[in-house]
């Protein structure tokens, strides 16, 4: 059993350390611009507004976004992501700099940062399959969300800790900070050398069809199982993180130093889950790990509504985190093993898609929570998650069943 045996693969752990910089400087953004809209206006539903801007992109552009990635330059399109929230980020340090921060600021910020990031995902991770390739790919998954993992703690906690140590330069900190990240994964990925990859003999028609991917989807139950829960996780569960500032503030009153750590054990958690899941030497069942992390995250959110205690929190959110792993690591493992070379890029943008719908998911959170109040919104969204997973499994049983053993027949 090796844990770690995708790194002994050069160019992936260039790749794995440019996910962990990348994203260790997006959530950190995400968590200074939660921070200082809770500050400015203490509304839940101006809060939650952080979150569809921020996400909207990938609902647009996440269909495209795969599309692109099987026919340009996976290298090039992950390079202007980095350069696109290099100028979200000296927008705000800007803004910050001249005293002129307002909350609609981060908004705009987000926007961009979300433009960057809608067409990335297909490409990071069509990129990892093609330095590993097939045998090598499910570990490569496992670890790069160990990647995404380190970033959700390490990205929330620092921004956190910055903004609580210094009142006054908190935010200028932080902003330059995650400038030098940024220009630290731009030199990664200029230094990242991938082979050329290979198409099949079929022809297929590459002109830009956003339909064409929808359409392979829907033929394939299995991606499309992984799809419907795709969209249920980001309508329902992943929109929690939108409410965590207000939570901290209203609900277990602390500042922004312990909001940060609170952000960050939904990654603690996410890192131990992702390291069970890269420690299996044989993986033969992905369906029951993906649907069984499902289960555990929504009943985790359901505990995180409940309790009115710092540290239950603080567990309520790891456990969520362990949970999301096996979904997060599942996810893109079922699908790239199962999707046809040429469509893979495709079938991972309509995941792109789903993820995409995680801005409405913010609405809903932050309308519920102005109406009722954060934790009761939290609960809610637990209720419907299990609800709906639940039916789905009665409807589609053979989503436990999801295997990649018929993945050689269908990737050559």
């Amino acid at each position: 059993m090796d844990t770690f045996a995708s790194f002994k693969t050069s160019q992936y752990r260039i790749l794995w350390i440019f996910n962990l910089l990348s994203y260790i400087s997006r959530w950190g953004q995400v968590t200074a611009y939660l921070w200082i809209v809770t500050e400015i206006t203490g509304s839940p539903f101006y809060v939650s507004l952080v979150g569809f801007f921020g996400m909207f992109p990938m609902f647009i552009l996440g269909i495209v976004a795969g599309h692109l990635a099987d026919i340009w330059n996976r290298q090039k399109i992950l390079l202007f992501t980095q350069i696109t929230c290099l100028i979200g980020t000296v927008f705000m340090l800007a803004i910050v700099s001249l005293e002129l921060l307002q909350f609609w600021h981060c908004y705009i910020a987000a926007l961009i940062t979300g433009i960057g990031y809608s067409v990335e995902m297909p490409s990071r991770r069509s990129m990892l399959h093609d330095i590993l390739h097939q045998k090598g790919s499910t570990n490569g998954f496992a670890l790069d969300s160990v990647a995404m993992s380190l970033s959700l703690s390490i990205g929330p906690m620092m921004a956190g800790a910055i903004i609580g140590i210094s009142t006054f330069y908190g935010y200028h900190l932080v902003f330059i900070l995650l400038i030098i990240l940024h220009l630290c994964a731009c030199g990664l990925m200029l230094n990242l050398r991938v082979e050329p990859r290979k198409h099949s003999d079929k022809q297929v028609d590459r002109s830009i069809n956003i339909i064409e991917g929808i359409k392979y989807v829907s033929t394939n139950q299995l991606i499309l199982s992984v799809i419907s829960i795709t969209f249920i996780m980001n309508l329902f569960l992943f929109s929690y993180s939108n409410l965590i500032p207000i939570i901290a503030k209203q609900v277990l009153f602390v500042g922004p130093t312990k909001m940060g750590t609170l952000q960050g054990m939904f990654g603690v958690g996410a890192l131990v889950g992702a390291l069970l899941v890269a420690s299996i030497p044989r993986i033969t069942r992905h369906g029951l790990i993906f649907i069984a992390g499902c289960f555990v995250t929504f009943l985790a959110l359901l505990g995180l509504g409940i309790s009115k205690s710092y540290y239950l929190s603080l567990v309520a959110l790891a456990l969520l985190g362990i949970g999301a792993a096996g979904f997060s690591t599942m996810q893109a493992a079922i699908v790239v093993l199962v999707a046809d070379i040429d469509y893979r890029g495709k079938a991972l943008g309509v995941v792109s898609l789903a993820i995409g719908t995680g801005p409405f998911g913010a609405i809903i959170i932050g309308i519920s929570a102005t109406f009722f109040n954060p934790s009761l919104a939290l609960i809610i969204n637990s209720v419907i998650g299990l609800a709906l997973l639940t039916l789905l499994i009665f409807v589609v049983p053979s989503l436990l069943k999801i295997t990649p053993l018929n993945s050689d027949k269908v990737v050559k």
